[in-house]
């Protein structure tokens, strides 16, 4: 599903469990997703991967 100039900003999508069941704070999952803006205030620690997996086309980090 194709998607553009979404904004990511002041979420929280961590995981502090003891075993992580969370791969990605954020996941863009298609180069369909275009000029995603991804934010300040977002918290995306603690997952088991990373905070963010970015599958997407021309993201914007701020």
């Amino acid at each position: 599903m194709p998607c553009a100039g979404n904004v990511v900003t002041g979420n929280v999508a961590a995981d502090s469990q003891d075993v992580r069941a969370q791969r990605y704070g954020l996941n863009i999952a298609s180069p369909g997703c275009v000029a995603t803006v991804v934010g300040p205030g977002n918290n995306l620690t603690g997952n088991l991967s990373g905070a963010i997996r970015d599958a997407g086309t021309a993201t914007v980090y701020r």
